[in-house]
């Protein structure tokens, strides 16, 4: 029995105030005399989201047992300076702020191969500098692992077809209409891939719209049965003004990370270490 493990973590966005960083990571900072590397604080917002990261990762390490793991990152792991509510501005310290964050995952023996995916243009700086010096970075930490980056990935494990980008659909603008944006997206992928005589994928993955969702869709091609698992995952920052005026005010968040069981090349499980967290002011007055 081969047994595999895909861990896809996605949207760190960091440089941003309300985003992940790692507690150990140095920047480079101006003293009024000099520049040099100084060692973060993190405000409350980044001590949250750096507990829910470390559980998620010892999670992750814990199910995979000592099997191999191959991840996907899949895009957006700086913020850039195009929105508001920074730590830093700097592209560098941005990049040096999302290394140290993947490096809690990459560094370990069992992960072999790494997927970055292109960021949102607007997040990772001229010409997506930001994701090309991140795998430039990695590559020269592990130079034993296969690192690279991708606009859009077909990926096999096994038999298993993976199709994953950044960009993906809607969640949906009621709770009980969640998933059906995605669940139509993965079923059209589907139902094309069959019709290009392209190979219909198990796994659709995608990111970007901070939500978890989960959706599964199944077809007859003539005699043969084909189920596909339709993910969007979770971010690593809380809510920003533009979050909230884009979900329209939403009263929670989910940030985590996904892992699926690959067993001799056939889906298996699907694991969530994710975590919610209500973002309301309550009072009594």
């Amino acid at each position: 029995m081969e047994r595999r493990i895909l861990a896809i973590v996605n949207d760190l966005q960091c440089g941003n105030e309300l985003a992940i960083c790692n507690p150990s990571t140095r920047v480079w900072r101006w003293d009024g005399k000099r520049r040099s590397r100084q060692q973060v604080s993190l405000n409350p917002a980044q001590e949250y989201l750096w507990e829910v990261f470390m559980w998620s990762k010892n999670g992750l390490f814990e199910f995979a047992e000592k099997d191999r793991i191959d991840v996907i990152v899949n895009g957006d792991m700086t913020d850039g300076n195009f929105f508001e509510g920074h730590t830093t501005n700097s592209p560098n310290n941005q990049v040096i702020m999302a290394v140290d964050v993947l490096d809690e995952i990459v560094r370990r023996k069992q992960v072999a191969s790494v997927r970055l995916t292109s960021s949102t243009g607007v997040h990772a700086f001229a010409e997506n500098s930001a994701d090309t010096q991140i795998v430039d970075k990695l590559n020269e930490k592990y130079p034993d692992k296969d690192i690279a980056l991708v606009e859009h990935g077909l990926l096999r494990v096994g038999s298993a077809v993976i199709d994953y980008a950044h960009h993906g659909p809607e969640g949906g603008i009621r709770q009980w209409l969640k998933g059906n944006q995605l669940y139509l997206y993965v079923k059209d992928i589907v139902h094309q891939s069959h019709d290009d005589g392209q190979p219909v994928p198990n796994i659709v993955l995608r990111a970007h719209k901070h939500e978890r969702i989960q959706v599964c869709y199944s077809a007859w091609f003539e005699d043969e049965h084909t189920t596909t698992w339709g993910y969007t995952v979770p971010s690593w920052q809380l809510l920003t003004p533009y979050a909230r005026k884009a979900t329209n005010s939403t009263p929670k968040v989910t940030n985590g990370l996904l892992a699926i069981e690959i067993i001799d090349g056939e889906v298996a499980r699907t694991k969530w270490f994710a975590k919610t967290k209500y973002i309301r002011t309550e009072e009594a007055l």
